[in-house]
């Protein structure tokens, strides 16, 4: 890579790189000789800041939504003014696992989207800092507070959003949450935002009073749940809280298929009472 490539590379990248990069970028440039060597430090320096006091409106644009009847969009292709539905319709914000938008959470944005909500789902993994916190092949998680108030701060960012827009209804917005996204849903504190909350395959955590009503969902073969107390939602949540524990099922909950077991029937009926309840008081 020559200078000029290399420069030019800094000015473009700077913007999106955390910092965990740039101790690899100056190493790719060379001997600081043979090139400016202060524009790709300060570009590495300036990248969290950057970030920063742009990242609502980065986690907002980086949100999918997804409409019956319509594909899988971005947000910024949205208008707030022109409906993309014959009338206003209900919401949910999704928040994904740590796993990220895969197949477990296509699967339950789908099925909310046949409801006949409209989806939106930030996407963690946008922030520069964001950090892989569980292991799959043997279902170890060792998420942090911190990543679980980002999670819920990504909540209110597209919660705030939502509300300028016209074709929404705002009196039926719900949080979702899966894994971790499901324990940063079950302690999201704020009363008013969210009609109610759905928390499935999480640990609790740590309790707290809600004046939310808050349904949360476990199976007993879930690895993940057995390991991290997922099952013992009831000993944490207050008079608003349901929960649900089935027996069998996984870590997954796929919901959207036409053929279901025993365990997603429970969970999928489970949140189809809790949804008319709530959309009725």
């Amino acid at each position: 890579m020559n200078r000029h490539r290399l420069q030019r590379a800094a000015s473009v990248w700077h913007v999106r790189l955390p910092e965990r990069c740039c101790s690899a970028l100056v190493a790719a440039a060379g001997e600081k000789e043979n090139i400016n060597n202060t524009v790709v430090l300060s570009a590495c320096t300036t990248t969290t800041q950057a970030v920063d006091d742009n990242l609502d409106e980065r986690i907002w644009q980086e949100t999918t939504v997804d409409i019956m009847g319509r594909p899988s969009t971005s947000v910024e292709e949205l208008s707030p003014e022109q409906s993309p539905t014959d009338a206003t319709v209900p919401a949910v914000i999704y928040l994904h696992g740590c796993g990220g938008r895969g197949n477990t959470a296509t699967s339950h944005v789908r099925f909310f989207k046949l409801q006949g909500y409209a989806v939106f789902s930030p996407d963690h993994y946008v922030r520069p800092d964001a950090k892989t916190e569980c292991d799959y092949n043997t279902a170890r998680v060792w998420a942090t507070k911190s990543t679980r108030e980002k999670r819920i701060e990504e909540a209110e960012i597209v919660r705030q959003r939502l509300r300028s827009l016209s074709w929404v209804d705002q009196y039926r917005v719900y949080l979702v949450g899966h894994s971790q996204g499901g324990w940063a849903a079950a302690h999201y504190r704020k009363a008013g935002d969210f009609t109610g909350i759905i928390a499935i395959a999480t640990a609790c955590g740590e309790g707290i009073e809600h004046h939310t009503p808050l349904l949360t969902i476990a199976a007993k073969r879930d690895e993940f749940a057995i390991k991290n107390n997922a099952i013992t939602c009831a000993e944490h949540y207050g008079r608003k809280a349901t929960h649900l524990v089935v027996e069998g099922g996984d870590h997954n909950f796929i919901m959207d298929t036409s053929y279901l077991a025993e365990p997603e029937k429970q969970a999928r009926d489970s949140i189809l009472s809790f949804l008319e309840s709530t959309a009725a008081n």
